[in-house]
């Protein structure tokens, strides 16, 4: 019998990383969810076990962190972050920590969540960072890579929905 791979999940309590956690919470997979701050999954019913707080910008908070995992899954990435770290901080460097952790440990896959057409804007910082990443990331021969860049989450449209659902939306501009 073969059991389900266990899954580090970093960027765990942003937009698309809460919503990869509750649906690996609802098919029963075994899972790790990295986060700054536990409080947020633990409202969101993951288990307190199932969480590990850790500065991804910090190596030393993270060694160790992918020991026993088969699967890293990162969405680490700055959005709204409001702590003075630059997108090479977080976009490159925190995610080249996990993924120095994922190839000592012998993790066998890692997936990055990008940004659609990031290799070709490379004067946009955040791009910058993140391509880079994933070119080191591709280059990686120590686990299977695998780059997703999405074209986006439309998470702001949520706002919009939330507003329309009470029967008034603010519209910018003239309308037309």
């Amino acid at each position: 019998m073969t059991s389900s791979p266990r899954i580090l999940v970093a960027g765990s309590t942003g937009y698309l990383g809460l919503h990869i956690v509750k649906q690996l919470m609802a098919t029963g997979h075994d899972f790790i969810a990295v986060a700054r701050n536990k409080q947020k999954l633990v409202r969101d019913g993951v288990a307190e076990e199932q969480i590990i707080e850790a500065q991804v910008t910090k190596p030393s908070d993270l060694q160790g962190i992918c020991d026993g995992v088969d699967m890293v899954i990162s969405c680490l990435g700055i959005t709204r972050q409001k702590d003075g770290l630059s997108y090479m901080d977080v976009d490159y460097q925190a995610n080249l920590n996990l993924l120095l952790e994922a190839e000592k440990a012998g993790v066998s896959k890692f997936i990055y969540i990008s940004a659609f057409n990031a290799p070709n804007y490379p004067k946009v910082r955040i791009l910058s960072a993140k391509e880079k990443f994933a070119t080191r990331l591709l280059n990686s021969e120590k686990l299977q890579p695998c780059v997703i860049r999405p074209n986006g989450f439309f998470v702001d449209l949520e706002e919009v929905y939330h507003m329309a659902r009470k029967g008034r939306v603010y519209q910018f501009g003239s309308g037309a």
